[in-house]
């Protein structure tokens, strides 16, 4: 079938552009905050956002095997533009810290995180965006746990 007037062309281009519209994944429309309650919601959105400072752990700054803490150094990074050759890709770049003062927050954190054992095949990893005290920091309720955790002694920790 081929259609010679514009004005039917334009009518049949607006109808198909109205319907791939309305065919986008109720996904896609939660993210702009246009979603229903229980929506998929792609968690991925903000990794690919450009300048969005992201942070990665680099290295273990301290560790106490009896105990399970330690304290991880997170480096900060940004996405951005990376060219090499004849050819500009999306890569993730050393970033500079963006809050004022500037000597009030580090560039790289260490921040505490601490590894217990529940069962013999589950561990648990809880990573802090605090750094306090460890005192501070035991018998801390979980929000996300209906009671306490149990806790498996079988793991033992040997020096090589």
């Amino acid at each position: 079938m081929t259609v010679r007037s514009p004005r039917v062309r334009t009518s049949l281009a607006l109808l198909v552009g109205t319907l791939a519209l309305l065919a986008l994944p109720s996904y896609a429309r939660a993210q702009k905050g246009s979603g229903q309650l229980g929506d998929v919601v792609d968690a991925g959105v903000d990794f690919r956002t450009p300048l969005q400072p992201t942070f990665v752990a680099s290295r273990l700054t301290a560790f106490d095997p009896a105990s399970g803490r330690g304290t991880l150094q997170w480096d900060r990074y940004t996405l951005g533009p990376g060219h090499s050759f004849e050819k500009t890709d999306v890569v993730y770049s050393r970033a500079q810290a963006t809050e004022f003062p500037g000597t009030e927050y580090d560039r790289d954190p260490a921040l505490p995180f601490e590894i217990s054992f529940v069962t013999p095949r589950t561990l648990r990893l809880r990573l802090y965006t605090r750094d306090l005290p460890a005192a501070m920091m035991q018998g801390e309720r979980s929000l996300m746990l209906a009671g306490p955790v149990p806790t498996d002694r079988s793991w033992r920790v040997f020096a090589i």
